[in-house]
């Protein structure tokens, strides 16, 4: 699996997308969540990530261990990997399609 920096503004926060949808998913499930991180770290710098992400060969960074860590930590968890992909352009308007898919997968007795 992999990943790539993509970052938002919310009331001057910065936040990662997928920190973002995760957010909205634990809300929904009063549920913790678990952070997920690349192999390699990003900059600290928030403008050194918009910059690398804007650039139209932006890399992918592999994941480091998280889908492991998890079946480890919780045995019993289903793991979807078929994951919904939202596009970063529209995660501010996508809350709606995030937890309609949650629903869907959560109805056919899955989990994540």
């Amino acid at each position: 699996m992999v990943t790539g920096a993509s970052v938002l503004q919310n009331d001057g926060e910065y936040l990662g997308l997928v920190e973002q949808a995760s957010i909205w998913i634990s809300e929904e499930l009063a549920a913790d969540s678990f952070l997920i991180e690349p192999a390699e770290a990003y900059p600290n710098d928030v403008r050194q990530i918009i910059d690398e992400v804007s650039a139209d060969d932006a890399p992918d960074r592999e994941l480091a261990n998280t889908v492991r860590t998890i079946q480890e930590e919780i045995p019993e968890a289903t793991v979807v990997t078929d994951a919904l992909s939202v596009s970063r352009n529209d995660i501010e308007s996508s809350q709606q399609e995030i937890l309609g898919w949650l629903a869907e997968i959560t109805a056919k007795g899955g989990g994540i």
